[in-house]
């Protein structure tokens, strides 16, 4: 066998002062010799076959097919009440890999995924496995949890052998504490999901559990989305007025624009649904419907030879990545005839 395993021969020998084999035991050891080496080859099928299907290639770790199987084992055997599962994914990662490139950024994934194995007991039950990119789920012992919430909060990794530079890695990450009466590992995979995408998205913290509370804001979400372009349409978004006031002398010296959603007759506010609009262009499209707003009642106002004040209008950082937005601006308050100084 070679030292990369990848090719085996048999050789039979005939013992010595034996008389020589008959044609019929040649055809014999032919026949052993052939059946050697298809058990051999199929097993080394299998053995690829099975890297394939569970392990990534980039890390050499467990991927995401093997953490359901592994998991659904344990649902199996009743054993998943003591585990609790993470996803999570390293953030800003790209930028170390255009720092460093992607080989060495695949050797810092990998100290960093087995610094965190460190922390797990010496159980086979415990696993990282990569999901793909800079993504992973892992599973561990309910106790480690902290510890590993902790860890993901942000660890010093070495570039290189010389352990001079060093790079932070932090991580947004989801955990569920699963419960004994888990059905499927695809729930968990559901539920950890969702909680990762929350902490990436919505929430203050880094870290976010799975609960129910959880998940009916996650369905306020849904609710919002599939809301949002009927109600743009249907001009369900109200301009209200914050005045901003001279201490001075009290005097009207301007407004803030202010977005409020009336929607079957009820305020639905800001909080509900701006930060669900942040994470696509949708709060691009409102911020335009409300300085096309505020642009007509300014025009109205004018028209109707009220004094004007200067009025503010909010714009979502979304919109940084448009090379033609000054053009977008003007173009919408020339559009009303409105005096730039307003």
């Amino acid at each position: 066998t070679t030292s990369s395993r990848n090719v085996v021969a048999y050789n039979i020998y005939q013992k010595l002062d034996e008389p020589d084999w008959s044609e019929q035991e040649k055809e014999k050891l032919q026949i052993l010799a052939k059946m050697l080496f298809v058990y051999n080859g199929r097993a080394r099928i299998m053995k690829l076959a099975e890297f394939l299907l569970f392990y990534d290639r980039d890390l050499k770790i467990y991927n995401l097919t093997y953490f359901k199987k592994h998991a659904d084992e344990m649902i199996a055997q009743n054993r998943i009440g003591d585990f609790t599962a993470c996803y999570f994914d390293l953030e800003h990662f790209s930028n170390v890999n255009q720092q460093v490139g992607i080989e060495r950024g695949n050797q810092i994934m990998f100290s960093f995924v087995r610094r965190l194995y460190e922390l797990f007991s010496d159980s086979e039950d415990e696993l990282v496995c990569r999901v793909g990119g800079d993504n992973f789920i892992a599973i561990f012992y309910k106790e480690h949890t902290d510890a590993i919430k902790k860890f993901l909060e942000g660890v010093e990794i070495s570039v290189d052998d010389s352990m001079q530079t060093k790079v932070l890695i932090t991580a947004s990450a989801g955990f569920y504490v699963i419960p004994g009466n888990c059905v499927t590992s695809s729930d968990i995979v559901d539920r950890v999901s969702m909680a990762n995408s929350v902490a990436k998205n919505l929430a203050a913290e880094s870290a976010v559990f799975y609960n129910e509370a959880l998940l009916h804001h996650v369905n306020d979400i849904t609710v919002v989305q599939n809301l949002f372009p009927e109600a743009l349409k249907n001009e369900e978004f109200l301009v209200y007025y914050q005045p901003k006031v001279y201490l001075k002398n009290y005097e009207l010296i301007g407004a803030e624009a202010l977005c409020r959603w009336k929607h079957n007759g009820e305020i639905i506010p800001p909080g509900r649904f701006i930060p669900v609009l942040e994470q696509s262009k949708a709060i691009c499209a409102l911020d335009f419907y409300m300085l096309d707003h505020v642009c007509r009642d300014i025009r109205k106002w004018l028209d109707e030879g009220r004094r004007v004040v200067k009025v503010s209008v909010n714009l979502s950082r979304c919109h940084f990545g448009n090379i033609n937005l000054l053009n977008d601006i003007l173009n919408t308050i020339d559009k009303h005839k409105v005096p730039h100084e307003y």
